[in-house]
């Protein structure tokens, strides 16, 4: 199992955040939940992060995948 280059602690998955908006409704006085927009079209674009110490440790899938395989 891989290990953390920040941390040290042993993974088995990354954390992967991607950009998106919620929207609220305001009626003067109290806010509704009106949806959630995902703006990335492709989870890929995202940031990798540890699980564990919440560092970002790549930038791109194909590094993760290389990561993540042992490589």
């Amino acid at each position: 199992m891989p290990r953390c280059p920040v941390c040290g602690s042993e993974i088995e998955y990354l954390k992967n955040y991607v950009k998106a908006e919620k929207l609220y409704l305001y009626d003067g006085e109290k806010y509704k939940e009106g949806g959630f927009y995902i703006l990335c079209t492709d989870p890929a674009d995202g940031n990798y992060e540890c699980p564990k110490c919440e560092k970002v440790l790549f930038t791109s899938e194909e590094e993760a995948k290389k990561f993540l395989k042992g490589g």
